[in-house]
């Protein structure tokens, strides 16, 4: 799913944890994994990141 390594994955998670809102996060992230999704799952894994970083935000 991501065009980037488990470090880089975890790297872009806590940079996006620490984005001033969630759609900022949101952004961030998308901007930062691979732009083609290859299956439905890796829709829902990416659904699934914006859910948890969403949670650091409420």
């Amino acid at each position: 799913m991501f065009n980037v390594s488990e470090d880089e994955v975890q790297e872009i998670i806590n940079i996006a944890k620490n984005k001033k809102s969630f759609i900022i996060a949101a952004e961030f992230i998308l901007e930062n994994v691979d732009q083609k999704l290859h299956s439905d799952t890796d829709e829902e894994k990416i659904r699934a990141l914006l859910r948890e970083i969403k949670e650091s935000f409420i």
